[in-house]
């Protein structure tokens, strides 16, 4: 009795795997068949993009295969225009090719198709660098979020983003990745330079980025760097240098806090009001922790050293506190013998200030030095300063 139980199972589970490999295999025939017609509908699946990505959207050619059990439109040729008019700017983007994959099961359960995951490559991005007084984002940029957001898994290969401002532009090369699951989303960014710049970025958060009081999230960022003067000549400065950075961070509802460990050489920097005169040192590294929240930024400094021509200045700790107008310095134990050795050393001094240190041959050790002013604006009024 028992044997016959186990044969008629054993049957029943041979039929039913057969019936669900004939029906999977009408599936995948099916869905092939369909995609394969793709081009002859290619405005209306068009429109049906463009409404559930938001944008004004333009395609040369469309495609479609079932790769596994997940149909893939492909797209080349594509041209996205930003159909928010509440936007400052006319927004538009090109990208070579791009797949979108659709969820089948989320899409028969819903009885309509899910988009689930992009892939753009061969995508050029153009942004311009803002002022520091700036606080609009680029509409190119904004419209490229927007689209990004609606995939749970997005792919960026092959693809650039150009820093322009005024004259001056900077192209890297860029691969992204994000990966979204309810509301935890990962990230992982590369950029690089054929002239030695790179960046990455990688990390996890939570909650809505739009909603910045109510984000958290954890990030790990590099930056090198053989010659800092390609970047920052994007804000106005006139450098040189070598640059290796590390970054940690944290966000936590509306606060964010980074810790920068960093290390520079060969560093000049030409003085905005002086361009003939420079600041330059050998070397200079330390760790920095910055705290920015809706009142304040605030800025701790430990182990700092800057080398020049032999001389050597440590600097154990400072802090760093903008309460917007007002500044405050704090800057723990200096060597007075280091620090005018450094200073003569740059020659940004005048001929008579160089004289007067180099007469006075201060020694011994400030425990203490605090500078706070009232307006950074004007930080030769309303300024107060102690040491001891």
């Amino acid at each position: 009795m028992l044997e016959r139980f186990h044969k008629s199972l054993a049957r029943l589970l041979w039929r039913g795997v057969l019936c669900l490999v004939v029906l999977l295999a009408i599936y995948v025939s099916v869905a092939q068949l369909a995609l394969d017609m793709l081009p002859r509908y290619k405005q209306a699946v068009t429109e049906w993009l463009a409404g559930q990505l938001n944008v004004s959207l333009r395609v040369e050619q469309l495609e479609g295969q079932v790769r596994g059990f997940t149909p893939e439109l492909r797209l080349t040729g594509l041209q996205l225009a930003d159909t928010d008019v509440g936007r400052s700017g006319a927004a538009s983007l090109q990208v070579a090719k791009a797949t979108i994959s659709i969820d089948p099961w989320a899409s028969l359960m819903a009885l309509q198709l899910r988009p689930e995951s992009l892939q753009l490559a061969g995508m050029a991005l153009d942004v311009t660098v803002p002022h520091a007084s700036s606080t609009s984002i680029e509409p190119q940029l904004a419209m490229l979020v927007d689209v990004l957001r609606r995939f749970a898994r997005v792919s960026v290969v092959d693809s650039s983003i150009g820093l322009r401002r005024r004259d001056e532009r900077l192209v890297f090369d860029l691969d992204l990745n994000l990966r979204r699951y309810r509301s935890q989303r990962d990230i992982q960014i590369v950029l690089g330079t054929g002239t030695g710049e790179r960046v990455t970025l990688s990390g996890r958060s939570m909650g809505n980025p739009s909603a910045f009081e109510q984000f958290n999230g954890q990030f790990y960022g590099t930056f090198m760097a053989a010659n800092v003067g390609e970047l920052t000549r994007l804000f106005g400065l006139n450098s040189q240098g070598q640059a290796d950075l590390e970054l940690w961070i944290n966000v936590n509802q509306g606060v964010v806090t980074t810790t920068v460990d960093w290390a520079l050489s060969g560093v000049k920097l030409a003085l905005t009001d002086s361009p003939s005169r420079t600041v330059q040192f050998d070397t200079l590294s330390g760790l920095a922790a910055v705290e920015i929240d809706a009142q304040q930024s605030k800025v701790a400094i430990n182990d700092v050293s800057l080398g020049l021509a032999g001389n050597e200045l440590r600097l154990p700790r400072a802090t760093l506190v903008y309460h917007k107008p007002a500044l405050s310095v704090a800057i723990a134990s200096v060597d007075a013998e280091q620090l005018a050795g450094v200073l003569l050393a740059q020659g940004v001094l005048s001929d008579k200030a160089s004289h007067v240190i180099a007469s006075l041959k201060p020694r011994g050790r400030a425990q203490q030095f605090v500078w706070h002013v009232d307006n950074i604006a004007q930080p030769l009024e309303g300024g107060q300063h102690r040491h001891k």
